[in-house]
């Protein structure tokens, strides 16, 4: 049983982390000496975007803009990320509806045999995830990406693939020590990856959660961590638990191509004796564990 006390709480921590997110917001427009959101397109449109270090700073200026609106969404909020930003509706695709989240969170507490809690889902998908997959997406907009090894990789991929093998080669030569900025703020980013328990929380070293930030791989990093950390209340058949999360992962996972209801049921065929073809014993049901369960066992 969750207690009353306890579902407290949780509303507060879910309350004190979107107050820190829009609050970060405020610190970033403080930190470009612009009070309002007026203030801030002035800013964006003086930029000088023929100098390489102006446009960083533009792109730096969408990653904030779109971390703020996609967490808070508005319909004035999407319009200034395309007026400002020239992004089309298909790199928008993380503005995401908080309530649709919520609801989907409700539908499983709902059924009284497993709890999810909202704080934990916001922490991860808001905090951890979403922002990775924006900064992602936006280095795609903004064509930070070059073939590489016949591969199509970001600059930041590149860059971190290339310091990690000055590191490995000097160190192979006996020399341990940091040449520049760049390797000692790397090897803070390292040193704070370790303290924060962030590579418990994952189960990957610091090195490798920093590669899959920088490539936007991360869904099965942090996001089989809600399944994992929600409250069994009563004994429950793995199969059967793993398919009621099948919405809410459905929801955040915007990108993958899980299907509804509807969808499944139009993906059922008959052959020309009238009986049906599909998988999943054409069952939504089945299809629905089978997948969570795919999903979790690539984690």
């Amino acid at each position: 049983m969750v207690t009353l006390e306890f579902q407290k709480r949780d509303y507060e921590l879910t309350m004190n982390i979107l107050n820190l997110l829009q609050k970060q917001f405020q610190e970033h427009l403080k930190s470009i000496k612009c009070i309002d959101i007026q203030e801030y397109e002035k800013y964006i449109n003086n930029l000088n975007t023929d100098k390489e270090s102006e446009y960083i700073e533009l792109y730096e200026n969408a990653y904030n803009l779109y971390k703020h609106v996609a967490t808070f969404p508005s319909e004035e909020g999407t319009d200034l990320l395309k007026k400002l930003f020239s992004l089309k509706n298909e790199y928008l695709t993380w503005v995401t509806d908080f309530e649709i989240l919520v609801k989907e969170i409700e539908n499983i507490n709902e059924k009284g045999n497993i709890y999810v809690s909202y704080s934990y889902v916001v922490m991860v998908y808001y905090v951890l995830y979403m922002p990775a997959k924006i900064r992602n997406k936006l280095l795609k907009a903004f064509k930070f990406e070059i073939n590489y090894d016949d591969e199509l990789k970001n600059k930041i991929e590149i860059y971190l693939f290339k310091l990690n093998q000055n590191l490995k080669n000097r160190a192979k030569k006996g020399y341990v020590y940091i040449k520049n900025e760049a390797e000692k703020y790397y090897q803070e980013l390292l040193l704070f990856i370790e303290e924060s328990g962030l590579e418990s929380f994952t189960k990957n070293d610091a090195k490798r959660i920093l590669k899959r930030e920088a490539s936007g791989n991360i869904e099965t990093m942090y996001l089989p961590t809600i399944f994992h950390n929600s409250v069994s209340l009563i004994p429950n058949k793995i199969n059967e638990m793993q398919g009621v999360f099948f919405n809410l992962y459905r929801v955040i996972l915007k990108e993958e191509n899980w299907m509804n209801e509807d969808e499944f049921e139009s993906a059922i065929k008959i052959d020309k004796h009238g009986n049906l073809i599909g998988l999943y014993e054409n069952s939504y049901k089945r299809y629905k564990e089978v997948t969570m369960r795919n999903f979790l066992r690539n984690s």
